[in-house]
């Protein structure tokens, strides 16, 4: 069974993001493929990978394809900016 890492939800039942999370022998990016696998099938609009030292953050909705940031970790979006 596939069952991602975190899910952060707004109210209970409504999913805004998801996080796949790898050790940090592992790239920051490393699980991005896999969250987004996902991410399509929850139907969420944004995806993070990390691997402790960093995140890369994958915008399902951005206009003319996904895009996609690396982060620090002191820069994880709020919940009112995700919303």
């Amino acid at each position: 069974a596939k069952r991602a890492d975190y899910v952060l939800s707004v109210k209970p039942n409504i999913p805004i993001a998801l996080i796949e999370a790898k050790d940090n022998t592992h790239g920051v990016g490393d699980g991005l493929q896999q969250a987004l696998e996902y991410a399509e099938t929850l139907q969420v609009p944004f995806v993070f990978s990390s691997n402790g030292d960093g995140f890369v953050f994958h915008d399902r909705t951005a206009p003319g394809g996904a895009a996609e940031t690396t982060l620090a970790l002191d820069r994880f979006p709020s919940p009112d900016t995700l919303w």
